[in-house]
């Protein structure tokens, strides 16, 4: 995806859908989730594709739209990613700016699953990362932990530190959401820390 996203971007692509296979076999509904996402995103109702145009064309300020319900917050899952996170912040910015938003985790969140509309401008540096496969551990079908994962949150990430705008689609059409949200997932570790507190 990286590469890829690279070449888009040199190629003067502004927009991108990413979408790709998922099983998640570790979930009993993960089929359906994927569905649902690919459902969500690929446009089912023509409102919401004017809508997502919209959304990136009128105010510049768009960077990422995802499917609907799946904004979790960064602390889901948080402690097995954090090294992968902060060594990638510190790469993109420098080691004050990645102690500020490790620092901050409750204030940030992502899209689980990783497929999403994208202004591929706002994850350039991310992409000028040049991330290359020795960077990526062998796929053993890791739930966490890895390079990949951290990707996947700081996709989310980067552009709310600039202050851009995330929006989600779905049946409910297309809504700007705030950067944290209060819907912990019934699969996240952290849903049983809050429910318990």
């Amino acid at each position: 995806f990286l590469k890829i996203a690279k070449v888009l971007l040199n190629a003067k692509y502004k927009y991108i859908l990413k979408l790709h296979s998922k099983k998640s076999p570790q979930r009993d509904d993960g089929k359906d989730w994927a569905n649902q996402m690919i459902t969500d995103l690929t446009l089912s109702d023509s409102n919401n594709f004017q809508e997502i145009e919209r959304a990136f064309t009128d105010n510049g300020t768009t960077a990422i739209i995802g499917p609907q319900g799946n904004y979790v917050p960064l602390t889901t899952y948080y402690n097995d990613n954090q090294p992968k996170v902060a060594w990638l912040l510190t790469r993109l910015y420098n080691q004050k700016i990645a102690a500020e938003i490790t620092g901050n985790v409750p204030n940030f969140g992502f899209f689980a699953g990783t497929m999403m509309w994208l202004d591929l401008n706002n994850i350039k540096n991310i992409l000028d990362l040049n991330l290359w496969a020795n960077n990526f551990p062998s796929e053993t079908a890791q739930l966490d932990g890895t390079t990949a994962h951290a990707i996947e949150r700081l996709l989310c990430v980067v552009p709310e530190y600039s202050k851009m705008k995330i929006y989600e689609v779905g049946k409910l059409g297309v809504k700007n959401i705030p950067y944290m949200t209060d819907y912990i997932p019934e699969w996240s570790d952290y849903h049983h820390v809050k429910k318990n507190s």
